[in-house]
């Protein structure tokens, strides 16, 4: 029963990295300037958030260990390339608005709620990703009727 639920927070995971790609990822000039994610690498997490959520639809319906394994293995690939593409997003803000020389800084590129959302959600895939190949154990007494 574990497996399955941990396919959908996979799933759920990758549902909200793929809503975080469209969100704003970096604002600037008291948010007059913003940056979303499909502007630039949030295409990367979008595409890789489908494919995350396909690797969770086998995890949550495969019917063997070894699937839930593969599956998992895939599931968490994609959950640390979204982790990894934002956190690399956030770490270079400047990038993404621009570069921009602002003398004031309050009114500076800040992160949005959508980098934020995409980071989450590609940490919480890739650890439930873990969790679901080293549980698939249970998998072989869930099955069965």
């Amino acid at each position: 029963m574990r497996v399955r639920v941990v396919g959908l927070v996979i799933i759920g995971a990758a549902i909200l990295a793929f809503v975080g790609s469209f969100l704003p990822w970096a604002q600037a000039l008291g948010g007059l300037l913003k940056a979303n994610g499909t502007d630039g690498d949030g295409v990367i997490t979008l595409a890789v958030a489908l494919i995350g959520g396909g690797f969770g639809l086998g995890v949550t319906f495969g019917k063997k260990r070894r699937t839930a394994r593969w599956t998992g293995l895939g599931a968490c690939l994609c959950g640390v390339i979204i982790g990894a593409v934002a956190g690399f997003d956030l770490n270079d803000l400047n990038r993404l608005i621009g570069e921009m020389e602002l003398e004031n800084e309050q009114l500076g590129p800040e992160a949005g709620s959508g980098i934020y959302l995409t980071l989450a959600s590609g940490v919480v895939m890739a650890l439930a990703s873990e969790w679901a190949i080293f549980t698939s154990d249970d998998l072989a007494t869930v099955s069965q009727p």
